[in-house]
């Protein structure tokens, strides 16, 4: 029988897949190139961006340690230990505004100054009689506690008497003798910083941070403020970094994965080392935040992609469908309907075949032509019912007595069969046509208790190509019928050899 599938509908299939695979490993390849691009301008936007912010802090702490110094040499000790702290207003607010000329002061706050026991004596610009306890503060503390410190910054926080996110430059008062007598401070505005930061940074949703040589907050941005917020809120809802051993080795300004966060979630990171004040930074942004980014600006290629694939499986399911309709309709045109055997049309396609391969490898081909006795009396007395049967069970036979693979059986019409066996001698032929007549003999014909005949029985033609001077289709089906024939009239159920 032939049951294979047609060279060229497999050809479709084949290439069909291929096509997939291509423009899904084309689509891949130019969003993996798109990814690394993308990944290599946010790194180049993100140490630009880093730079810029640390560049700018470092101008604005040289100017606030300019006005210190400038405002340091008029807080005398007598005006210190005086006790008259109104005449230290005055002093603060002339430095300022003496400053201010020469300087742009936009991110500067208030300039205070502490007496040795941390309360506030003096406020720049500020007409109260209030006078704070910050001798808890980390600037002033630090200061006090190290003689030889010429200047200190403090962690990024809320500022009491405005109200506003400050973190403090301080320098310490001391006298001739190096005694204690205060600190001179300065707030610096962080919202006027990022004010001026959001205009020219380039990276979106990056987070950076400045951290003092402890690991203290001293500034971050982006602020994420809202009203009423504390310290603590201040830098839980920025982008707080804190930098374990691991991270402080990566101070390479190169972009880095890490799981830096509030929430610990896979982030590219990039740090620079400490600055001339002690301050080293880092820069960080989502990795999810960054695939969402790069999603959105690459629509078109990341939709394109899927749904190119979806109309090419779609194209392939309707070719699949259609090849597999074409596939069985090929199946059954070359298949007798009644006995599932080969019909007479695979049979004139696949004996040439058969005849060109035997004679080229010098191998013998046999020629069975099979002929049921007196089927036409079993049509007539019983119905074609009982005689499908009977053909059903002669099929039977002959698949059972053809057992190799390149057998074919097929029926040639009506009650006649042909079995093309490749590499069989004659006597192997005869053989195989002795055992299928005695497999048709052994067919139960009862039918509803009719037995129209003892036994079934055949008349087989015998010839191969060794015997057949000219070997071709004409001339072996011909002399396989003659054979057949001769059968007949030698008294059936018997196989002639011609």
């Amino acid at each position: 029988m032939l049951t294979g599938r047609p060279a060229s509908l497999i050809r479709i299939k084949r290439e069909v897949s291929i096509i997939i695979g291509l423009v899904l490993l084309i689509g891949s390849y130019a969003i993996y190139n798109g990814w690394h691009s993308y990944v290599q301008r946010v790194e180049q936007h993100m140490q630009g961006d880093t730079l810029t912010i640390s560049l700018l802090i470092n101008s604005e702490l040289e100017k606030g340690l300019k006005l210190l110094n400038l405002t340091k040499p008029r807080l005398s000790d007598e005006l210190l230990r005086g006790g008259d702290f109104a005449q230290i207003d005055p002093v603060l607010n002339a430095c300022m505004q003496e400053f201010g000329l020469a300087n742009n002061k936009d991110q500067f706050g208030l300039l205070l100054v502490l007496d040795s026991s941390g309360r506030v004596i003096a406020l720049s610009g500020v007409d109260s009689n209030k006078r704070p306890d910050f001798s808890n503060r980390f600037y002033f503390t630090n200061l006090r506690d190290n003689p030889a410190m010429k200047f200190t910054l403090s962690r990024l926080r809320i500022a009491e008497t405005t109200g506003k996110p400050v973190f403090h430059l301080a320098v310490p008062l001391r006298d001739s003798s190096n005694a204690f007598l205060g600190v001179l401070a300065l707030q610096i505005d962080v919202q006027k910083i990022e004010r001026k930061l959001q205009k020219i940074l380039r990276t979106c949703n990056q987070r950076s941070v400045l951290l003092m040589p402890d690991g203290q907050v001293c500034y971050q941005y982006p602020l994420q403020l809202k009203s009423g917020l504390t310290d603590s809120e201040l830098l839980s809802n920025g982008c707080l970094i804190q930098r374990g051993e691991s991270e402080k080795k990566r101070e390479d300004g190169k972009l880095h994965r890490t799981n830096m966060g509030s929430h610990a979630e896979t982030s590219l990171a990039l740090n620079l080392p400490e600055n001339e004040f002690g301050l080293s930074q880092s820069a960080m942004i989502s990795a999810r935040e960054l695939a969402v980014t790069f999603l959105k600006e690459h629509t078109p290629i990341v939709i394109l992609l899927p749904v190119t694939c979806l109309m090419i499986a779609v194209l392939y399911v309707g070719l699949f469908h259609q090849t597999r309709d074409l596939e069985e309709a090929i199946v059954d045109s070359n298949t007798d309907y009644n006995t599932g055997l080969s019909n007479r049309r695979a049979l004139k396609t696949e004996l040439p075949r058969l005849i060109s391969y035997a004679l080229r490898v010098s191998s013998p081909l046999s020629v069975l032509f099979i002929d049921i006795d007196h089927f036409k009396s079993f049509n007539d007395l019983h119905g074609h019912d009982f005689g499908d049967k009977i053909l059903k069970e002669v099929a039977r036979c002959i698949l059972n007595v053809s057992k190799r693979p390149l057998d074919c059986c097929c029926r040639w019409g009506g009650d006649e069969f042909v079995m093309l066996l490749p590499d069989t001698k004659a006597d192997a032929a005869v053989q195989i046509a002795n055992n299928l007549i005695e497999c048709i003999r052994m067919i139960d014909l009862k039918e509803n208790g009719i037995y129209p005949h003892e036994t079934l029985t055949v008349s087989i033609g015998i010839t191969t190509t060794t015997l057949c001077p000219k070997p071709n289709p004409e001339t072996l089906m011909k002399r396989a019928d003659e054979a057949s024939l001769r059968a007949k009239e030698e008294g059936r159920n018997r196989a002639v050899l011609l």
